[in-house]
C-alpha cells in the first residue's frame, strides 16, 4: 500500500520524526490497523510505516529505507535492541551508576 503525505509530513520525516498525524496524510486509507504502507511525497518514497486509520497518530515509522518488513527485519531489529540493552547494563555495572543521566549530565 502507498500513502501520499503532505508537505508538512514530508518536512517532519526529513528530520526523522517517528510518526505522522492524520492531517499529515493527504488521504486516510481504509485499512486494518497495523497495515504496512510506503509513505510517498510527490511520487518519491520517504518511509515505511504502520498505518492505523483509527488513531490520531496515523502513521508510525518503521524504516526510512525501502525494505521488506518481514520476520528477518524484526529479528535484526530485536537483536540490535538487545545488544544496546546489554551494553547499557554493562556500562551501569562498570560505572556503578543507577541511571545514564549521571553520565550524560557530567559529559563523561
Amino acid at each position: 500500500m502507498k500513502v501520499e503525505i503532505t508537505k508538512q509530513g514530508y518536512e517532519k520525516l526529513k528530520k526523522r520524526a517517528p510518526w505522522l498525524y492524520q492531517n499529515e496524510l493527504k488521504i486516510i486509507p481504509k485499512c486494518d490497523p497495523g497495515t504496512i504502507a510506503d509513505l510517498i511525497y510527490k511520487g518519491e518514497y520517504v518511509a515505511t510505516a504502520f498505518i492505523n486509520p483509527l488513531s490520531k497518530i496515523t502513521a508510525r515509522i518503521v524504516s526510512f529505507e525501502k525494505t521488506n518488513i518481514d520476520k528477518e527485519f524484526f529479528e535484526i531489529r530485536i537483536k540490535k535492541a538487545l545488544k544496546k540493552e546489554k551494553n547499557y547494563r554493562l556500562l551501569q555495572i562498570l560505572c556503578d551508576l543507577s541511571t545514564p543521566k549521571q553520565i550524560f549530565s557530567q559529559a563523561l
